[in-house]
């Protein structure tokens, strides 16, 4: 589960992403936004998947960036399932809150993660075609959904009206790749 944290800086719209130490299994080295496993303990108290995938969000935020955020500030835009053919699979929650309330700086617990950027979406991207940022699949799409906001409110809007999109990828060969 994990959470796009949009803020208005300067008249700009800015995404906080997150770089997992380089040693880490999954993504090691990888941009990302804060989050990661709902734990049995969140499905335990919790009426449905949805319900306990924001629980974990926030508290993964926390765990991450220190930062706090409300679950029922978190707007639900999508969930991603790895390709069947991937030996380990997940099962991602992505959620939206705005930061612009946030009065303290992010703090990376310099373990899981190393680094943190705030940048616009669109930068962000371009930063990624040029190979100066590395991001898994669901990262790239989320920020393209929202790279022509420029405020919080604008992203809020448009997920507003957008139904949540449910992504399971099928990997296809192609001679000796994988697409």
């Amino acid at each position: 589960s994990t959470i796009m944290l949009g803020r208005d800086k300067d008249g700009v719209l800015e995404i906080l992403l997150l770089k997992r130490n380089k040693a880490l299994a999954f993504a090691g080295g990888l941009w990302v936004f804060p989050g990661g496993k709902v734990e049995d303990f969140e499905k335990e108290k919790s009426e449905n998947e949805l319900e306990a995938a924001r629980i974990a969000a926030v508290r993964e935020t926390k765990e991450e960036a220190d930062i706090d955020i409300e679950a029922d500030s978190l707007i639900f835009f999508s969930h991603w399932t790895t390709p069947e053919i991937r030996p380990k699979r997940y099962s991602t929650w992505f959620f939206f809150s705005s930061a612009n309330h946030l009065t303290s700086e992010v703090v990376v617990d310099d373990s899981e993660i190393k680094e943190h950027v705030w940048l616009n979406p669109q930068v962000a991207l371009n930063k990624v075609r040029a190979g100066e940022l590395g991001m898994m699949p669901p990262t790239i799409m989320s920020l393209q959904l929202i790279r022509k906001c420029k405020s919080v409110i604008e992203v809020k809007e448009l997920l507003d009206k957008t139904a949540p999109i449910f992504t399971l990828p099928v990997l296809k060969r192609n001679g000796s790749k994988m697409i």
